[in-house]
């Protein structure tokens, strides 16, 4: 799709409004660098575990670190959108309405 048909779709702010927001990440880039090392040491015990205790370590450490990491995604991204929705304002963010709230709005009629 072009950035046109994009526009036309509701899928992207105006033109004019393009580069007003914050370019820089909401993520948190200590806990981000302390679940990536908790991801390091986890395979460094799976793997040298040899299917003993280490590996069983492990392998929590990098089940502790998928949630962590999922964790703080969602959160970077819900910040994001609320910094969005400071700087636009909820009516510039939100698209066209579907045709699902079309119908539901016409049946109510």
């Amino acid at each position: 799709m072009s950035l046109d048909e994009l526009e036309e779709a509701g899928l992207l702010l105006p033109r004019d409004d393009w580069g007003k927001g914050d370019p820089h990440s909401k993520v948190n880039k200590w806990a981000l660098a302390a679940a990536w090392t908790l991801a390091g040491v986890s395979a460094v015990l799976m793997y040298a575990g040899n299917g003993l205790l280490a590996t069983w370590i492990g392998l929590i450490g990098m089940l502790v670190f998928i949630g962590w990491f999922t964790y703080l995604s969602v959160h970077a991204i819900n910040a994001r959108h609320a910094a969005q929705l400071e700087t636009f304002g909820p009516d510039r963010l939100a698209g066209p309405a579907s045709a699902v709230d079309a119908a539901d709005t016409a049946e109510t009629d």
